[in-house]
């Protein structure tokens, strides 16, 4: 049981007529109250995500990313998560009606350590894509990812969080109209992210 301790001078005085300051301890039992609100928050071991972003993952610009994602921690501030959203973009090739559309659903999963509110991310990323125009295909870029959040901490266990990062694929992305290059994907796709986070606590 925690107590406070709570110091009281009392002046004692002999018979020679000199004073001697004495100190004296009490021990006082501290209130349901005072433990609540010192008392430390536990660090969570799950959290959850959903947010809406953009990423600037194709020739078309910036595009809609909304994404979802699971973290756990493993040992003090370190922890693993996975990340998974989906993004479409379009262009119609130059000087004819034809148009490419491109659906892609980016996968990111690797590590984290959390520092207060700010978690720093890294691993692996990949980005399946299924593109339309003549003919459809589909594939996988293999790549990377780096990225950092910062959560509020407002309201538990909701917070919103912010969110940014770039991914780094080994290929470009080339999609062709006629022959025509139509859509392209760069090897760098940064984007950013603003949600909610829920986090459900250590027991």
């Amino acid at each position: 049981m925690l107590s406070k301790l709570e110091f009281a001078a009392r002046i004692l005085t002999p018979a020679n007529g000199k004073y001697i300051v004495g100190i004296v301890t009490t021990n006082t039992i501290l209130d349901s109250a005072y433990l609540q609100r010192w008392a430390p928050v536990p660090a969570s071991r799950w959290s959850f995500w959903v947010a809406p972003g953009i990423a600037w993952s194709t020739s078309a610009g910036a595009a809609f990313e909304p994404h979802a994602g699971a973290a756990r921690s493993v040992h003090g501030p370190f922890g693993l998560l996975v990340d998974l959203g989906f993004a479409q973009a379009s262009a119609t090739a130059p000087k004819l009606t034809a148009t490419a559309d491109l659906q892609m659903l980016p996968v990111r999963a690797g590590g984290a350590l959390t520092l207060g509110p700010w978690r720093f991310s890294a691993g692996a990323a990949l980005r399946g894509y299924r593109a339309q125009s003549a003919t459809t295909s589909t594939g996988v870029r293999f790549g990377g990812f780096v990225g950092a959040d910062w959560v509020f901490r407002r309201w538990t266990p909701l917070d919103p969080y912010l969110a940014a990062g770039l991914d780094l694929y080994a290929q470009k992305l080339d999609v062709r109209v006629d022959g025509t290059s139509t859509l392209t994907g760069d090897r760098l796709a940064p984007w950013i992210a603003l949600g909610i986070l829920w986090s459900r606590a250590r027991p």
